[in-house]
């Protein structure tokens, strides 16, 4: 009888066993899939995103989904895992839906932000708001090609954690606002194609070591080429076309070892290109085109081979005064997808090593006098 009680309990215990783990499971999963599925954002932020919606015209439905309180499920709403605070506005326009009206101010109980991405939609007529300068959480901001106006807001020189600023593409005026010089953690910039006031390249850039990337293209800048821009030896890409540059290019220019485009055409630029240049052994873009360069270019020069026959993609060389014969260890140029040396003043045949360029798949000029 004993023995028979003691299987029983023993028994019972199993089961409840089995029952508490299944029940601990169960109520486990149940409370995770809660946390995945309906996220609320805090009162302030809801309220925040709201009126920042009824300040944007929509005419695509882009924000339909702006409704209920679970805002951290909305379109281009992020929001942190651990805290649940908004930090991510994602709202660029790659499929045609443009946004356009105004960014309301509620951004700023937006707090937590450091990642705003509205390029690409429609903002014409109305400037970039300068109250942008007080999200000083912000480490992303992309305002490019969204048609703003009128110049860039000195407090943007607030945002010291900030490192991709990009407004190119826009329809900025003005100077350029010295307090960009204070965002020494930037690494992505970019200006390109805006009508800027200033004729001269501001020596506060040649302090931004932590840029990987600077865009400068068609921003009505003159004058020489800073020597000083080649002490930013982390830059991977350096655009400086399309504007009114004089001069010779910088010796100093072999600095930047870590170049994979460089793009100088379209400018006023003379003389002849460093030695130098052959340092630049990561280089896959490299664009001289529209200039006024002259004599030979050094790496087409005498038979050493170079390291930039194992890495150069493009190459744009047309309408200089380049002289001299194209070397028959042009062939070596494996890499290159597109070749442009026309109109200039080379001489001699083409070399037959051409042949060898397997890769190229673009186009290829080369006129020869």
């Amino acid at each position: 009888m004993e023995t028979q009680v003691r299987s029983v309990v023993v028994i019972l215990f199993v089961f409840a066993l089995i029952f508490i783990e299944l029940g601990v499971g169960v109520g486990l999963q149940i409370s995770r899939d809660d946390h995945q599925s309906n996220v609320s954002c805090t009162e302030v932020e809801l309220k925040a995103l709201l009126e920042l919606r009824e300040s944007l015209i929509d005419h695509s439905n882009r924000l339909s989904s702006w409704v209920g309180e679970y805002c951290c499920t909305w379109t281009g709403v992020g929001c942190s895992k651990r805290t649940r605070r908004v930090v991510k506005l994602d709202l660029p326009n790659y499929d045609g839906a443009m946004l356009q009206g105004e960014i309301s101010p509620s951004i700023l109980n937006l707090r937590h932000l450091h990642y705003i991405n509205l390029s690409f939609n429609n903002f014409s007529g109305t400037q970039i708001p300068e109250f942008l300068g007080s999200l000083k959480n912000l480490r992303y901001l992309d305002l490019s090609d969204s048609h703003f106006e009128g110049q860039i807001p000195p407090q943007f020189g607030n945002l010291s954690n900030l490192q991709h600023l990009n407004l190119g593409f826009n329809n900025l005026r003005g100077p350029i606002p010295d307090t960009l010089g204070s965002l020494l953690s930037l690494t992505f910039l970019d200006l390109s194609l805006n009508s800027f006031d200033s004729q001269i390249m501001p020596s506060w850039l040649c302090k931004m070591s932590s840029l990987v990337h600077l865009g400068l293209s068609d921003v009505s800048y003159g004058g020489p080429i800073l020597p000083c821009l080649c002490n930013l030896t982390s830059l991977t890409v350096l655009d400086l076309s399309w504007n009114s540059f004089q001069g010779s290019v910088p010796s100093e220019i072999g600095n930047l070892t870590q170049l994979t485009v460089l793009d100088l055409s379209h400018n006023k630029l003379e003389g002849e290109i460093p030695n130098t240049i052959r340092n630049l052994c990561s280089l896959h873009s490299f664009n001289l085109s529209s200039n006024e360069f002259t004599g030979e270019v050094p790496f087409f020069q005498g038979n050493k081979s170079t390291c930039l026959q194992k890495s150069l993609k493009e190459l744009y060389l047309y309408s200089n005064k380049f002289s001299g014969f194209l070397p028959n260890q042009l062939g070596e140029f494996k890499m290159l997808e597109e070749l442009d040396v026309s109109n200039n003043l080379f001489s001699g045949p083409i070399p037959a090593s051409i042949g060898r360029l397997s890769s190229l798949r673009f186009y290829m000029h080369l006129v020869i006098s």
